[in-house]
């Protein structure tokens, strides 16, 4: 066997993908580098000892599993199975899963795990044609059973793969190491977690769950201290009160009724495990609320960042006139309602019930108006099932009549909506007038005035006889 430190030379590192540095399940124990016991030492009894990322194969030669060290291109083993790529110098590039590629949609392959820690299906080199994982695949196990197993108790993938073109590869040297000790051994994968709320959007003021769920999908390595702070965005607080729900073993949840913040400390979460906790928020400010955290541990330090989203939808505004203001006894006046909706989504189901004062009547009736429904009586207006678009404002008039006189103050109720809750009340005012009266004569002006009349007409007359 030839010494596979030459896999750290220039002609692989030409080919290696960039690869953001995260704890990985197969990081392999190469933060050290090479732990080697000896260079080739003297003695013949010696074993080089090799990193935990290198598998062997009699006609290829080594092929590593970590091929930049720890962060670098290599072999993701998860829950399910096993994704990203080995590299062999005589070989190139090995993938263990199609998802590598985005090629699914043509060649649908891929290495699977069990629950045993037993892999199956296949891997594809460009240079060396399939690999089989398991015998399982050919049935072909009674004449040549063979396969690759990962070992849950210490992490190492042991046994054999098969390729038509190269023949086997050995994933450890198990007991049989020799001059050589090597193997893949996997090592721990940071925590994930996740988060969502249980509505999409919910009225200002209102609540809706929050649940977290951190998962540790390791199948050896026992993730501890495991934390994470979310600091809510403005206008989302915990509820009061809180509604805590779930625990995570030996964790401590932070989320006082009213702040602004939420926080998980020292939990411990086994292999293949999961915990789930949730509490209740409310919005106190209208708007999108785009909220991420992002969990740590003592052994992979930060995993990934999950984000949700909640939208806390305003209630509509509404706003009223009279037209004209002031108005005689008898005559009309127009009552102008404007909706106006703040929010970057549709109101629905909006509402409001307008008693009139008694200096102004309407017509009983029942029409349309703003997607709802108007309807009308001698003494209130309403309106019900109205919709009003993102952003949006919508208008509608009622013709009144004026009838006793005096100043009138007319306030609405509460204008409402299904998804934005409660808004406020709209006042308008109107004064109603006596009409001018008409002049009345008595007899004796009544007698005067005709006596004029008669003596005007026989003036004119006589002019024209003249």
């Amino acid at each position: 066997m030839n010494n596979p430190a030459a896999l750290n030379g220039a002609r692989h590192k030409d080919h290696v993908m960039a690869k953001a540095t995260h704890c990985r399940w197969l990081d392999l124990l190469a933060v050290l580098g090479w732990i080697v016991s000896a260079i080739w030492p003297a003695s013949a009894n010696a074993v080089q000892v090799l990193p935990n990322s290198y598998a062997w194969g009699e006609n290829v030669g080594w092929l590593n599993a970590l091929p930049l060290g720890p962060g670098g291109p290599g072999l993701d083993v998860g829950a399910n199975g096993v994704t990203g790529y080995m590299w062999g110098e005589n070989v190139g590039w090995v993938s263990f899963s199609c998802t590598n590629t985005s090629s699914c949609g043509s060649v649908n392959y891929g290495v699977t795990r069990d629950v045993s820690g037993k892999l199956g299906g296949y891997a594809w080199g460009e240079n060396i044609g399939w690999v089989s994982m398991s015998c399982d695949n050919t049935s072909s196990c009674a004449s040549a059973n063979y396969g690759v197993v990962l070992d849950s108790s210490s992490g190492l993938l042991t046994g054999f793969a098969w390729a038509e073109n190269i023949g086997w590869i050995s994933f450890s040297c198990a007991a049989t190491c020799g001059a050589v000790a090597y193997g893949v051994q996997a090592t721990a994968q940071a925590g994930t977690i996740s988060k969502t709320f249980g509505a999409s959007s919910i009225a200002l003021n209102g609540s809706t769950t929050l649940s977290f769920t951190l998962t540790n999908p390791n199948v050896v390595a026992t993730l501890t201290n495991v934390a994470f702070t979310d600091t809510l965005p403005a206008g989302l607080v915990v509820a009061t009160p809180n509604g805590l729900v779930g625990t995570c073993a030996g964790g401590t949840i932070n989320a006082a009724a009213g702040s602004g913040a939420i926080s998980l400390n020292g939990a411990t979460i086994l292999p293949g495990a999961s915990c789930t906790f949730s509490l209740n928020v409310t919005g106190a400010g209208a708007g999108v609320k785009t909220n991420s955290v992002t969990v740590l541990s003592t052994e992979c330090g930060q995993g990934n960042t999950a984000t949700a989203t909640l939208t806390v939808v305003g209630p509509p505004s509404l706003n009223k006139a009279f037209e004209p203001a002031t108005v005689v006894s008898g005559q009309v006046t127009v009552l102008t309602f404007t909706l106006v909706n703040p929010n970057a989504v549709a109101l629905t189901g909006v509402a409001f019930v307008d008693t009139l004062p008694s200096g102004v009547r309407a017509s009983s009736g029942s029409t349309n108006a703003c997607g709802g429904t108007l309807t009308t009586t001698m003494t209130s207006i309403a309106l019900s099932g109205a919709t009003i678009g993102a952003s949006s404002q919508c208008q509608f008039s009622v013709a009144l009549l004026a009838g006793e006189p005096g100043q009138y103050t007319n306030t609405s109720g509460n204008v409402t909506s299904v998804n934005g809750g409660n808004g406020g009340t709209a006042s308008a005012s109107i004064t109603v007038r006596i009409a001018a009266p008409i002049p009345m004569l008595d007899g004796r002006a009544l007698a005067l005035l005709a006596t004029m009349l008669l003596i005007a007409a026989l003036l004119a007359v006589r002019r024209r006889t003249v």
